[in-house]
């Protein structure tokens, strides 16, 4: 049961990552460090521009291909569609870890990256029904969450994006919603946690 236990903390603390900030790096998304976000595209090329070690310690780990406008949402029903994709099992989600390392005056801090889908939060493996039903309760409890923020986020006329990006050989595609008014990035399950230096 303590396994348990364990388990639903950690669901609870890493699925909700678009609201996660990183109190030992600068404020500022990855996304708005660099030009002014005057379009949609300008967030994308901040981050290809971010997207180094100095930034994310692993980055070379990750190669970002690039990335492509989708489609406007234009009704409810597409509206719900997204939400459905970018909160399922497959879904990609982020894993940002930071740390000091080295001492005195070669103190550094690093910051890396790393994802999963959400189907990986659940492992009933030498579990008790009873563990197994308590821990799927927990899980669906954190995607209803995460529906209910994207409901009140997407908006009409907010715009897909999708960042594709290669990983030990493997391509994987993460689709990003932008505001369609103010041009920010409103929803993302990867990059958008990602907290980088301002040097303004």
């Amino acid at each position: 049961m303590k396994k348990v236990l364990l388990l639903l903390s950690w669901i609870v603390i890493v699925v909700p990552v678009y609201s996660q900030t990183n109190s030992a790096w600068a404020s500022k998304s990855i996304y708005e460090v660099g030009d002014p976000i005057s379009t949609c595209e300008s967030n994308f090329e901040n981050l290809l521009h971010n997207w180094n070690k100095e930034n994310i310690t692993n980055a070379g780990d990750f190669h970002i291909i690039g990335y492509t406008f989708v489609e406007e949402l234009n009704n409810q029903e597409l509206i719900n569609n997204y939400i459905n994709s970018l909160t399922g099992n497959d879904a990609l989600f982020s894993r940002v870890s930071s740390h000091m390392s080295g001492s005195g005056d070669s103190l550094l801090e690093e910051q890396n990256f790393d994802f999963f889908r959400f189907r990986e939060l659940v492992n009933a493996e030498g579990m008790s029904k009873e563990e197994a039903e308590k821990m799927m309760m927990a899980f669906e409890k954190e995607r209803a969450t995460l529906k209910k923020a994207a409901d009140k986020i997407l908006n009409k006329g907010d715009k897909v994006y999708a960042v594709f990006f290669r990983n030990n050989e493997s391509v994987y595609t993460n689709y990003v919603i932008c505001d369609g008014v103010n041009n920010l990035v409103i929803w993302d399950n990867l990059f958008q946690n990602i907290k980088v230096k301002d040097p303004m």
